[in-house]
């Protein structure tokens, strides 16, 4: 569930929307809409115009096509961006723009706290349908491991998973670098 995803108008990013779930149904999305200028020799700069966090929450979703549906239905229910003072909406693009959205492959890391300490990284490459968590304790070289999984499981469930399945330890505290 957790995903990267870029929205490009005419195939200049427009947003980034970043999701990172708490539970399968629940989660957080931090949401940048950027802003263009068209320049002399075709080159369009882009700049942030706001970020902004929301909070996800829906029924269970089950396969690739069903979260696809829903970041659409998602996008297209946010209020337009503000526009900066001294520009015009012209900085959004056009209207009419074909609007594409692009999932992006990302690394996540998160550290195992409880009860020792680990890193766990996982590879995900969303519109493939896998994520590969690779675990390496900070404790002994026997505790390290992978597991894989699709990319409907969320990353904590996944984490949580491969500690119970794999290190037998009940419950685990995972926290995720990087994240805001």
């Amino acid at each position: 569930m957790d995903r990267n995803l870029h929205v490009l108008k005419n195939d200049i990013l427009f947003a980034e929307l970043v999701f990172n779930y708490q539970t399968q149904v629940l989660g957080e999305v931090w949401i940048t809409i950027y802003g263009h200028e068209s320049v002399v020799g075709g080159i369009s700069p882009i700049f942030p115009l706001v970020t902004y966090p929301a909070t996800v929450s829906h029924p269970a979703l089950n396969s690739i096509a069903e979260i696809e549906q829903f970041d659409r239905e998602f996008f297209a229910a946010q209020p337009a961006p503000p526009i900066p003072e001294g520009m015009t909406d012209s900085v959004l693009g056009p209207p009419d723009a074909m609007v594409t959205f692009v999932y992006q492959n990302v690394h996540y890391r998160y550290v195992l706290n409880h009860p020792f300490v680990g890193i766990a990284d996982i590879y995900s490459n969303f519109t493939g349908n896998t994520k590969k968590l690779q675990f390496i304790s900070g404790s002994s070289i026997s505790f390290d491991g992978s597991l894989t999984t699709d990319s409907i499981e969320c990353n904590v469930n996944f984490c949580t998973r491969f500690c119970e399945a794999t290190l037998q330890i009940t419950p685990a505290e995972f926290l995720r670098l990087g994240w805001r």
